[in-house]
């Protein structure tokens, strides 16, 4: 029965992916419209959108900017009872998120806005970000940082940083608008007196992670991430709790990781630009449609 129910949360997955793709637009992949600008950059507090970058049912801590899912019972079996079914199953699963996780994520202490500051400043303070200018409240990109957890079948969950990037004033007077996406080594319970939120853990994930996703957002604004390798990656995505497949367009690679843009739709929450460890994924070689194009 575990595995008929695995199997359907697997294709439910699939399904609402090719549909999300192919109605959607492709912002958060895009290539970064700007050459050789100088563009001011502010760290703050953006909430995201409940209705275009979460799934339904998670928990969102808006003030601390921590997402938590994977916790979801009965999300696939809305799908198939309708927008009464999905509205229902939405609300229960919010509150049971909050019910068992809402204390241990409100007690964080940790400033996700300070962290990714701080990254910033080592970026230009090193001399390889000359394209990046500290700004304020008016400044040309707004970089805003969260925490995601996916909750695991096991209870444990994994920690993924996520930058969400918008920009205003482009010369060609149009908006941009990127996710960059990256995942903190290990996994522990987000409660209890041995997990994510005790001995320094979230602190040093999101140090982790945020430190590796604004080095690529730093590349991006740079235009060293000129990669157009088809690939698939099969392993653990944010907000899914078992290894699934998916198409990336390989913008960079070393020999330990690559930076994807995951081929899929604004639409899709986890749609932007992935750091894919070698290491946590089976990867191979794949052709598909370029959706951007």
């Amino acid at each position: 029965m575990n595995q008929v129910i695995t199997t359907i949360k697997r294709l439910t997955v699939f399904f609402a992916f090719l549909f999300l793709s192919a109605c959607a637009s492709y912002s958060h992949i895009q290539n970064y419209p700007e050459k050789q600008a100088i563009k001011t950059v502010v760290i703050a507090k953006s909430p995201l959108s409940k209705m275009s970058d979460l799934p339904m049912g998670v928990f969102y801590d808006e003030e601390n900017q921590i997402i938590v899912s994977g916790h979801q019972k009965g999300s696939f079996l809305g799908i198939l009872f309708g927008p009464l079914g999905m509205l229902a199953t939405d609300q229960a699963n919010k509150a049971a998120g909050e019910s068992r996780f809402g204390s241990t994520v409100k007690s964080n202490t940790n400033d996700l806005v300070q962290i990714t500051q701080n990254e910033l400043n080592e970026l230009i303070a090193s001399g390889s970000s000359p394209l990046i200018k500290l700004g304020s409240g008016n400044a040309d990109i707004t970089i805003s940082p969260h925490a995601q957890f996916t909750v695991l079948p096991s209870g444990k969950a994994k920690l993924y940083a996520l930058l969400k990037v918008d920009m205003k004033n482009s010369t060609d007077g149009t908006n941009w608008s990127a996710r960059y996406w990256s995942m903190a080594p290990g996994e522990y319970f987000i409660e209890g007196n041995d997990g994510w939120m005790t001995n320094g853990r979230f602190s040093e994930g999101m140090q982790f992670a945020l430190k590796n996703a604004m080095k690529v957002y730093s590349a991006e604004i740079h235009s060293t991430l000129t990669g157009a390798k088809k690939i698939k990656a099969k392993g653990m995505f944010p907000y899914i709790g078992n290894p699934v497949e998916m198409p990336f367009i390989s913008i960079y690679e070393t020999t330990d990781k690559i930076i994807g843009r995951l081929a899929a739709g604004d639409a899709v929450t986890f749609s932007g630009t992935h750091i894919l460890y070698k290491n946590d994924y089976e990867i191979s070689d794949t052709d598909f449609q370029d959706p951007r194009k």
